[in-house]
């Protein structure tokens, strides 16, 4: 009974992961072993300021970042201790990170984008890979985020679910410009992460 649950909850969220795709049109960022699709839409909250002095605008083109869940699921799946799974987590996401950099200055769809944003639960992580990070622009679609992002930690990651359920879990908007992108993450401007940040799993 327990194999066909988890044959049924992986099924459903392969036909979530494409049917989200498909809907908001992403493409995926980098080779198969990225983390990140990206699609685009038009940004209609108050001003962003960003590192750099960036400010996105209201009604702004951006990029819009989405993890992929289900290259997540199958790395959980093969790591059983919780900070180990963090780790190469955050291991692969930096790796995501550097291919986003490398689209940023080649493929054509990505040149007139001035910032990057997601939505994550991992504050701690985002702000590690160098993303500013802000409450949801509306309550509903932080509650709707929170809500998804509880169901995958809740059958994915349990023990992870009750820590932070525990203090408290909420998604949040996060945002990196791409003046920001390209110098954590492009060779040729690559600067270092702040000591302690990019390595330190103890405060995921």
């Amino acid at each position: 009974m327990r194999r066909t649950w988890n044959s049924f909850r992986h099924s459903f969220w392969q036909f979530y992961e494409r049917f989200y795709a498909w809907l908001f049109r992403l493409r995926r960022v980098g080779p198969a072993d990225g983390l990140l699709r990206i699609g685009f839409s038009r940004y209609y909250g108050p001003g962003v300021d960003l590192p750099g002095g960036v400010q996105v605008q209201p009604g702004e083109r951006v990029g819009d970042l989405h993890l992929e869940n289900d290259a997540v699921i199958a790395l959980r799946e093969t790591t059983v201790d919780r900070l180990v799974f963090f780790g190469e987590l955050f291991g692969r996401m930096r790796q995501s990170m550097e291919y986003l950099a490398q689209e940023a200055k080649r493929a054509p769809d990505l040149q007139s984008i001035r910032a990057f944003r997601g939505t994550s639960v991992l504050a701690a992580i985002a702000r590690r890979l160098g993303f500013e990070v802000f409450p949801m622009e509306s309550n509903w679609a932080r509650r709707l985020e929170t809500r998804t992002q509880l169901f995958f930690f809740r059958h994915y990651v349990p023990e992870e679910y009750e820590r932070r359920k525990q203090k408290g879990l909420e998604s949040h908007r996060m945002w990196i410009s791409r003046t920001r992108l390209l110098e954590l993450y492009d060779p040729a401007t690559i600067v270092s992460l702040p000591l302690g940040e990019a390595g330190d799993k103890t405060a995921l």
